[in-house]
């Protein structure tokens, strides 16, 4: 109520909502995230140093893109940000029934006028895209926006007295909200806006602080800058002050159904706000603790295969059938995003080789069975590799790199020679070929060097990539 932060990446749902009222974007908005926004020759940079590739808008909430978010402050402008969150409490006083509350800062091009006697800039409109910048409000703001955002755009005055008791009458007057406000914002904007929040926790940023719940829960992870970083500099906590690291945030609310609940988490410089997760789920545990077991300590544990809250059409769902209702609907989120042209191009030069294949070698249908085995085994890995955070792809690249190249200098050493040519290692119960590992490995190794080298890449680093290529072929 009193302190005021940037609110960080907790921004973001509220920006999007902006960018479809206004009609800046639409759902299916796609940018390609490869982790660095130019402006005016400045490098705006994904806090998580990672490229995120091809996103739409619901992808962008779920894994919290930072680019998507510059080119949509960017698009937007100061003022329309400004007017659009205002109605939703930022940088306003939200009446509460207490003394003290700070206001905090809502900027535009007349506040930086008034505050600092300097026109406003374009590169200072890009950051507030992702709730830094200029940008600083109180927690109670946020909760507020939250609470305004479960309500489904119904704002209500918050409250600590929830009645007044009058000893000479022994009446206790009811406390009610003194303003209740619709936000001018489509109902199917604000539905779409929340669905792509229940991403986050399911398969999102926060998935592993809500792996188990027995709840869908809407959410949304923030990391806040402190300090400023100059340009090329990456983040590391360990060098820092504590006083200076990154804030943690993260707001949500739940059931995101038909809420009971909102809140907004910040733990001060506690770095990444996916961590505020779980301090989130064990405070909704306690607020939301059956009135009829006692009020404040923790409810009783949920039995291992049972949920009693979770309700549709009436019936109790399992645990198990919330697990599979779960995994459906991110099977059905990742099916979303496919692209489907690249998909049909890649079924049909695989059914061009299996049909070549089998035109060649109908004669010798056990090779027609391998290579058929072959292909299930390929489409299988790539789902599997699909599946991995480019952030464990990075950390997996240069170990499975240099296991490779030991595989191909034991194979130089010891390996067999077939047909003219030493590409196999015996390890007993089979054959491998290390050269089809590379094959994975070597561009793995190659985009990991030159992500790591991406803001000082000069013709040293290309004779390097070289060399890495030339291993592959001994």
């Amino acid at each position: 109520m009193r302190g005021i932060y940037p609110i960080g990446s907790t921004y973001k749902p509220f920006m999007a909502l902006a960018g479809l009222q206004y009609g800046v974007i639409t759902p299916s908005t796609t940018i390609n995230d490869q982790g660095v926004y130019e402006l005016g020759g400045h490098k705006f940079r994904d806090a998580a140093k990672v490229h995120k590739g091809i996103l739409d808008l619901r992808r962008s909430i779920t894994v919290s893109s930072d680019i998507y978010y510059y080119k949509l402050a960017h698009d937007l402008g100061a003022e329309r940000i400004h007017d659009f969150m205002e109605p939703w409490g930022f940088g306003q006083l939200t009446g509460i029934d207490l003394l003290g509350e700070q206001q905090g800062i809502l900027p535009n091009a007349a506040w930086k006028e008034k505050q600092y006697k300097k026109p406003w800039l374009v590169g200072d409109t890009i950051s507030l895209g992702i709730g830094q910048g200029y940008n600083a409000f109180t927690l109670l703001q946020l909760a507020h926006a939250v609470a305004t955002l479960a309500d489904r755009g119904v704002a209500l005055q918050p409250h600590l007295v929830r009645s007044i008791y009058d000893p000479k009458t022994h009446k206790s007057t009811e406390m009610e909200s003194t303003y209740r406000k619709e936000m001018p914002v489509s109902k199917k904007n604000i539905e779409f806006i929340i669905d792509a929040m229940t991403t986050v926790t399911q398969n999102g940023t926060a998935a592993g602080a809500f792996r188990g719940a027995p709840y869908i829960a809407a959410g949304k992870t923030g990391t806040a800058q402190v300090v400023g970083i100059a340009q090329g500099a990456r983040y590391n906590a360990a060098a820092i002050a504590k006083q200076h690291r990154d804030h943690g945030l993260f707001i949500s609310f739940a059931p995101a159904a038909k809420p009971r609940i909102a809140l907004a988490v910040l733990v001060e410089n506690g770095g990444f706000g996916g961590h505020c997760g779980r301090a989130y789920r064990a405070r909704r545990a306690r607020l939301l603790a059956p009135r009829e077991e006692q009020p404040w300590p923790s409810p009783a544990p949920v039995p291992a295969r049972s949920v009693t809250e979770t309700r549709r059409g009436g019936k109790t769902m399992t645990g198990d059938f919330q697990t599979v209702r779960r995994l459906w609907i991110s099977f059905l989120e990742r099916l979303s995003r496919m692209n489907f042209g690249l998909a049909i191009v890649v079924a049909i030069l695989t059914l061009t080789g299996f049909m070549t294949l089998f035109s060649a070698g109908y004669s010798y249908p056990w090779r027609v069975a391998d290579q058929a085995r072959n292909i299930l085994i390929a489409f299988f890995v790539l789902i599997l590799f699909a599946n991995v955070h480019p952030r464990y792809l990075m950390k997996l690249a240069v170990p499975l790199y240099a296991f490779g190249v030991f595989l191909l200098l034991a194979t130089l050493v010891i390996g067999t020679t077939i047909k003219g040519a030493t590409r196999w290692l015996n390890i007993g119960i089979t054959q491998i070929q290390p050269s089809e590992l590379m094959k994975v490995a070597l561009p793995m190794m190659l985009a990991w060097y030159f992500h790591s080298r991406q803001d000082q890449t000069s013709p040293k680093d290309f004779a390097i990539a070289f060399l890495i290529i030339e291993s592959r072929w001994r």
